[in-house]
């Protein structure tokens, strides 16, 4: 396959061509991360911060997986993409907008990352603030052309040292392959970001909601199972319970704490599926999360 092969047609209504792969490992400047201490920002403190918080967490609920094999560019998202073996840092961020609402309205369908760029660039959406949930584009480089862009990631939080915290797929960090891992980012590679309508139409039937889901997102495939979940289980596995709950309609605060509020919610939406009214979140919950109609 070239770079001048077709397979599909991305937001911009154009043919996609084979991405570009590069070296998106750590570069001068990063920081190394404890992987397991990161945390999302408190909801609220941010704009359009429900729809930022779901999209945040299912890409933390998504940390650790590499290609299979290691170095085949070949991953989960990329075949539910539809295009696998292929440079996926945009299509990993364009499909965490999938998972959340149901389609590539959110996050755009890229799977090259200076398509996107300018996507944002046409809708007036492309500027120098990060934001939390916001697509950062990145020039190995160090240009500022989004003509040069080689990599892209989502903005977990600006940092007190002038750092970017990220999460990113296709990039290595210190003693591990290229997958889904946190980044804190020297800001000298960064382009510009992409800010995703996370105050627009998904967001607002969210709000409207008070215990009894709306159609915020449509079904699709479910992430892989983080593990039984249930009353007093905390981390980043329940926050992306919460946040699937919340883009599907339900009033719950995504705090990553399985507490009464999580498990009445997830016991009303066991109920609503024919699923056994448990508060446990097994395979079968967590599959219908993301496979059942929302009702």
């Amino acid at each position: 396959m070239t770079v001048t092969d077709p397979v599909s047609t991305n937001s911009l209504g154009e043919p996609e061509a084979v991405p570009q792969q590069t070296d998106n490992g750590p570069k001068e400047g990063d920081a190394d991360v404890d992987q397991e201490s990161v945390e999302l920002p408190s909801a609220g403190e941010h704009e359009g911060a429900g729809l930022a918080d779901a999209v945040l967490a299912a890409a933390m609920s998504h940390r650790g997986t590499i290609e299979s094999p290691p170095g085949s560019n070949r991953t989960p998202f990329g075949a539910q993409y539809g295009w696998n073996g292929v440079a996926w840092c945009n299509i990993f961020v364009s499909r965490m907008g999938f998972e959340v609402v149901g389609s590539y309205d959110l996050l755009g369908k890229f799977a090259g990352t200076i398509a996107c760029a300018e996507w944002w660039q046409k809708q007036g959406r492309f500027g120098s603030e990060p934001r939390p949930g916001a697509a950062v584009f990145f020039d190995w480089k160090g240009g500022r052309s989004i003509g040069a862009i080689d990599h892209i990631g989502l903005v977990i939080a600006p940092l007190a040292n002038g750092r970017i915290r990220t999460i990113e797929g296709n990039a290595a960090i210190t003693g591990k392959s290229d997958g889904v891992w946190v980044h804190d980012r020297s800001t000298s590679f960064i382009v510009g970001y992409g800010y995703p309508s996370y105050t627009g139409g998904a967001a607002k039937q969210a709000a409207r909601a008070d215990t009894k889901p709306v159609a915020v997102a449509k079904p699709g495939a479910a992430p892989p199972f983080p593990g039984l979940m249930a009353i007093r289980k905390t981390g980043a596995g329940v926050r992306a319970l919460q946040a699937r709950l919340k883009a599907r309609g339900w009033k719950i605060t995504v705090d990553g704490e399985f507490g009464p509020q999580t498990d009445r919610i997830v016991r009303a939406f066991q109920k609503d599926k024919g699923l056994t009214v448990d508060g446990e979140v097994g395979p079968k919950t967590w599959s219908a999360l993301w496979t059942t109609a929302i009702t």
